[in-house]
């Protein structure tokens, strides 16, 4: 499965959302900070990549983690 597919599972499975899109903001899709932490520790073991505590505060939108996994995958 690809990262876009994962993050959209994953996200999907936290807010119960089907259609995310990379535009929605985490904290109006239902993501609270420790929603978030689960959410990343998820993704980072699907992925097998690793977020510091600074990266995952600055997250602001799906296209943001998007984006950062991007750059830990390259």
């Amino acid at each position: 499965m690809n990262p876009i597919e994962t993050v959209k599972n994953i996200v999907s499975q936290h807010t119960e959302i089907e259609n995310i899109k990379e535009s929605d903001k985490l904290t109006e899709i239902g993501l609270d900070s420790l929603d978030l932490v689960e959410l990343t520790l998820e993704i980072e073991e699907a992925l097998n990549i690793h977020f510091s505590s600074d990266e995952i505060l600055d997250l602001k939108t799906i296209k943001d983690l998007l984006n950062l996994i991007d750059k830990k995958t390259k």
